[in-house]
């Protein structure tokens, strides 16, 4: 019941961040990120969150419907910013003898997506 309940609240979440405008989807997104936890997995193998979903609809909402993807990626105050902190976070996963070559790629870019590349999809959202 508690699965059934978490699964219908995705997909309304879902269907709003993708279907209305940007100050509305924006409201759904950060309702959807900032009141479901990060420990609520939808899928297991491989560990989705409710959050974390969020931000992949988000992120394919603006793939899809957004015409200028590069000069708004250009025009992104903290690019130069974003950019070195990847940079960095992937010369730490590099380094790090306990993770495996995929792991060594894969978290950093993992964290990066979660928690700084949601603040380019927000700029473009909230731009509009």
């Amino acid at each position: 019941m508690g699965m059934a309940f978490f699964i219908l609240a995705a997909l309304l979440f879902s269907v709003q961040i993708f279907r209305c405008k940007p100050p509305e989807r924006m409201a759904w997104f950060f309702a959807g990120i900032l009141f479901f936890s990060q420990g609520a997995f939808l899928i297991n193998k491989p560990d989705i969150s409710l959050p974390r979903l969020f931000v992949y609809v988000l992120f394919l909402r603006t793939l899809f419907l957004s015409k200028n993807l590069r000069k708004e990626l250009s025009s992104f105050p903290l690019m130069g910013a974003s950019v070195f902190l990847l940079i960095m976070l992937i010369i730490i996963g590099v380094t790090d003898t306990r993770l495996t070559y995929f792991l060594k790629i894969y978290r950093p870019l993992l964290y990066f997506l979660e928690r700084f590349f949601v603040l380019f999809l927000v700029y473009i959202n909230v731009k509009k």
